[in-house]
């Protein structure tokens, strides 16, 4: 046997000998009789704690997610240098720095920090504290309160749950309009003015002020086109079905648009579709419509002055409105939900509010159909003494709002 075989063999015998001791030896106490004997260093350690197999391949999965997290760290670096100059954020030159103040855009929104940019972003780097979550889990709306009533709900044979729901909304035929080519004015001037009377007031997202140009806009137009167009077919559309098909029909023209009247025409075409009891098709414009207005208030000039108001109002029918969609039927949200600390409530429309030139297409050199639009300019006047009225009262909208 040779020597190094013998050193094996001796401390093989010297672990083993104090194994069964539970002990080690050191040069702290004397060590057993055999290590002293064969005069070999101890390489016993003390028992650890015995593992199981569970507990191994939970530790194998957590090593595992550690390498992949230190593998991913240097990709996230770079990340982050390329979000410090991106183009949502290199017009403000303070966004990279670590100061809490806070900045307000020329279209006068209050935004803080790194949060001028778009909501949903992939440039976007979000405190902590701003979750990706969705609507409140406790929110509900008056139709479930009314369905939880004990002689109402042993009449509902189905489930009402969100998920139920949502299949029984996804399973329906489609939305079929057919627009009619002819536009009977006779009675715009009563359907105005209950619009603005009865509809107006929950809403507060049509400008009284503006009502005339709006008008004589989309009868130039011929109520084909443009945003102005579906707007005026909206607002007249109280008791007369076919001018909300034929503004359905010029919709698809004005979602291309990222602008705040365009906005406005969906948000008000989603609440008519409420009414037809259509929530899948009103959560498709509302998602939309968020994505708009997340790209308008991310730019510092995406809201040009004039048009503040508006979109403050826009945006508050736009949260409202999903807040009860998501709290009926399981369906994810847009993100909108972020700007609610960031936007200011609605305050009152100016009388001197003007619509922005380029939000209208239409030619101004065009004489003979401006005497045609100016033709029916008595019949929208009737409107104006009595708009005076509740021209400030947001009691409705603001009530909803805080609730």
């Amino acid at each position: 046997m040779t020597s190094q075989n013998l050193r094996r063999r001796r401390a093989t015998i010297a672990c083993h000998t104090c194994r069964l001791r539970k002990t080690r030896c050191n040069g702290a106490r004397p060590k057993c009789q055999l290590c002293s004997d064969l005069n070999v260093e101890c390489v016993y350690r003390v028992p650890g704690v015995k593992l199981d197999a569970g507990e191994k391949l939970t530790l194998d999965h957590l090593a595992r997610i550690e390498r992949f997290l230190h593998s991913n760290l240097p990709n996230q670096e770079s990340h982050l240098a390329m979000s410090a100059i991106s183009p949502a954020t290199s017009n403000d030159t303070k966004l990279g720095t670590d100061e809490p103040s806070t900045k307000c855009s020329s279209s006068g929104l209050l935004v803080h920090g790194r949060l001028s940019a778009v909501g949903l972003g992939s440039w976007v780097n979000l405190p902590a504290s701003f979750s990706i979550s969705t609507m409140p889990k406790m929110h509900t709306t008056s139709a479930l309160h009314l369905l939880q009533w004990p002689l109402i709900r042993g009449l509902v044979s189905g489930a009402c749950d969100p998920q139920h729901l949502l299949q029984l909304e996804m399973a329906r035929e489609p939305l079929k309009l057919t627009p009619n080519s002819g536009f009977d004015l006779t009675n715009a001037p009563t359907y105005v003015q209950a619009f603005f009377n009865y509809g107006n007031v929950w809403y507060a997202c049509v400008n009284p002020y503006t009502w005339n140009q709006y008008y004589q806009s989309a009868l130039v137009q011929g109520f084909q086109e443009g945003p102005m167009s579906c707007l005026v077919l909206l607002i007249m559309n109280r008791q007369v079905f076919h001018n909300f098909a034929a503004a359905w029909s010029i919709l698809p023209s004005v979602m291309m648009r990222n602008t705040v009247f365009a906005a406005q025409c969906m948000v008000m075409a989603s609440a008519y579709l409420f009414y037809l009891v259509r929530s899948l098709e009103a959560w498709t414009l509302l998602s939309s419509m968020s994505m708009k207005l997340q790209l308008l208030f991310g730019s510092p000039s995406g809201i040009p002055n004039q048009w503040r108001e508006l979109s403050v109002r826009v945006y508050w029918n736009a949260l409202l409105f999903e807040s009860d969609l998501l709290a009926e039927l399981d369906l994810p949200h847009s993100g909108i939900v972020h700007f609610d600390g960031l936007v200011d409530l609605p305050g009152g429309f100016d009388e001197e509010d003007e619509d922005d030139g380029e939000e209208e297409d239409w030619d101004h050199d065009e004489g003979e159909e401006r005497r045609r639009a100016w033709k029916y300019q008595g019949s929208s006047r009737l409107v104006d003494s009595q708009l005076a009225v509740w021209r400030d009262e947001l009691w409705y909208f603001l009530a909803e709002i805080a609730l």
